[in-house]
């Protein structure tokens, strides 16, 4: 199978290491720059942690024509926040029978992303799926290494259309057999962001001091543990009212890592991927806010509005980020009619799911 990893951060390195070391053929992408030229001279990733080996990869490029032509699935690991750009510059280069995968694709992440390339003239007949979180915990130590820190042993996947999704499921089972089909190309982007929002805010004077501390247990005491449980039941109301599958943090903590179950301040303690080399952002100018919120937050804050539910936590968090990073995370967010929803859809979710949907944008076959 014939891969294409565009992004060469943190997610790319991993995944192109990965695939590579899973017998795949992989090009690696990213925009021109010194990471990228580093890389072409140099066409390898040593990837060390959880997989262990030199991964040769057959090609590293900074074309995206040249990335995308012969790629059989190509793997967006970027930050979710550019996919529309994305997007548009990649679409002229698309072609029937390609399968693009959003690795994690942020509220409806497929939808925008089909929707912007047929606004941009091109309709080529493609399934485009994408997962609820990103695959692995990594780091780069230095351009052209990877420390896979943890692999999660179950990833939700979605696409569009929905019956493509068993095709592109057997099509990555060499390499991603954790993932698992949810029907919903809504649901991937429900899973939580109270770990990142409400840690980043409520550590809001530590973060300002730019202290040094461990964010994910350090940063997280017994208080602030239950109030990311109760904001988590927010979003779980939501997600219920439009019956839409989804886990509490605590399950989610437990399948995708083999954590104990119990209160959230002790599993985070218990999740060894956190407990080292998690340092705390230094500044609120950090993709935990101004990703997390505009992609993921922000639709269900509109969705919950609609519905007649409250999310008090989750807006008071939201408020609180747009001050801190001095930007109108509402604005930018993926509001329903970015996302080409209507308040109807939301209504009628739980009866009628995405079809009407689809049907309007000729994505039900």
């Amino acid at each position: 199978m014939k891969w294409t990893i565009l992004g060469a951060g943190k997610g790319g390195h991993a995944a192109a290491g990965h695939v590579k070391l899973a017998g795949e053929e992989v090009t690696l992408w990213n925009r021109p720059g010194d990471k990228i030229d580093y890389l072409i001279q140099n066409p390898h990733i040593e990837v060390k942690g959880k997989l262990e080996g030199r991964a040769e990869l057959d090609k590293v490029t900074d074309s995206l024509e040249d990335a995308v032509r012969d790629a059989e699935i190509i793997s967006i690991k970027t930050t979710t926040d550019i996919h529309t750009d994305l997007a548009r510059k990649v679409a002229p280069y698309l072609h029937d029978g390609q399968r693009v995968l959003l690795n994690c694709g942020g509220m409806g992440g497929s939808l925008l992303f089909l929707q912007t390339i047929r606004d941009t003239g091109y309709t080529p007949r493609i399934i485009v799926g994408e997962t609820d979180t990103c695959t692995y915990g990594c780091k780069v130590p230095k351009p052209g290494e990877s420390l896979i820190k943890s692999i999660k042993n179950r990833v939700d996947f979605s696409s569009v259309p929905i019956d493509g999704a068993e095709e592109f499921l057997k099509a990555m089972s060499n390499v991603y057999p954790q993932f698992r089909d949810v029907k919903e190309p809504l649901a991937s982007g429900f899973d939580s962001t109270c770990f990142h929002t409400a840690g980043m805010v409520l550590n809001r004077d530590r973060i300002a001091r730019a202290e040094d501390f461990n964010f994910y247990i350090d940063g997280v005491t017994p208080e602030i543990g239950e109030f990311m449980e109760a904001m988590d039941s927010e979003r779980l109301a939501v997600a219920n009212a439009m019956g839409i599958p989804t886990q509490h943090i605590t399950q989610w903590l437990n399948d995708a890592y083999d954590v104990p179950m119990g209160d959230l301040h002790q599993m985070l303690k218990d999740t060894p991927p956190y407990q080292h080399n998690a340092p705390a952002p230094k500044t609120f100018q950090h993709r935990y806010l101004l990703e997390e919120i505009p992609t993921k937050v922000v639709p269900v804050l509109e969705m919950a509005t609609i519905l007649g539910i409250p999310m008090p936590k989750t807006r008071m968090i939201t408020d609180m980020a747009c001050d801190l990073t001095g930007v109108d995370l509402y604005a930018e967010g993926r509001t329903l009619d970015k996302l080409g929803l209507l308040p109807q859809d939301i209504r009628t979710y739980r009866s009628e799911g995405l079809h009407p949907y689809l049907k309007r944008q000729g994505l039900n076959i």
